[in-house]
C-alpha cells in the first residue's frame, strides 16, 4: 500500500511550476515550520531543486534562495 503524500502520483511536476512545501525547523528554534512556496528550477529522480526567492518567508530557515525538496514533501500549485 502507497504512502498518504501531498503530491498527486498523476501530475507530474516540471520546470516553472510553482510549489508549496513545508519548510525545515531553523538551527535556534525560534521559528517554527511554515508552509513556503517556489518555483521548480530542476527536477531529479527523487526530489526537486526549488527557487524560493519570491517568497521572502524563507530567510529565516534558508540561507540561500534554492533547496531540493523531496517528491513525497511538496503540493503542486500552479502548473507552468
Amino acid at each position: 500500500m502507497n504512502k498518504i503524500t501531498n503530491q498527486n502520483p498523476n501530475t507530474i511536476v516540471k520546470p516553472g511550476d510553482e510549489i508549496e512545501f513545508m519548510s525545515i525547523e531553523n538551527k535556534q528554534r525560534e521559528l517554527m515550520p511554515i508552509l513556503l512556496k517556489g518555483i521548480v528550477t530542476k527536477v531529479m529522480t527523487n526530489s526537486v531543486i526549488v527557487d524560493m526567492s519570491n517568497d521572502l518567508n524563507h530567510v529565516g530557515y534558508y540561507e540561500t534562495e534554492h533547496t531540493v525538496v523531496n517528491h513525497k514533501k511538496y503540493k503542486i500549485i500552479t502548473v507552468a
